[in-house]
């Protein structure tokens, strides 16, 4: 189940850029609309333990679908 989890949110991610890809046509649209993945991916507990992050940021990351 630990390893499940990762694998379908990251399957939804990709599925969910690929669909934009195609609907925009564009590689500069699809460029400019992954750049909403980058913030979340910081704002989460992908590259540090929660223990250490900032309370505000420990807030955010709680909500956080990236997390």
């Amino acid at each position: 189940m630990c390893v499940l989890a990762p694998v379908l949110l990251g399957t939804a991610f990709a599925s969910l850029a690929n669909s934009l890809a195609l609907l925009m046509r564009s590689r500069e649209s699809v460029i400019a609309s992954s750049l909403l993945v980058w913030p979340l991916s910081f704002l989460s507990a992908t590259f540090m333990p929660l223990n250490l992050l900032p309370s505000w940021i420990r807030a955010v990351s709680a909500y956080n679908p990236v997390n």
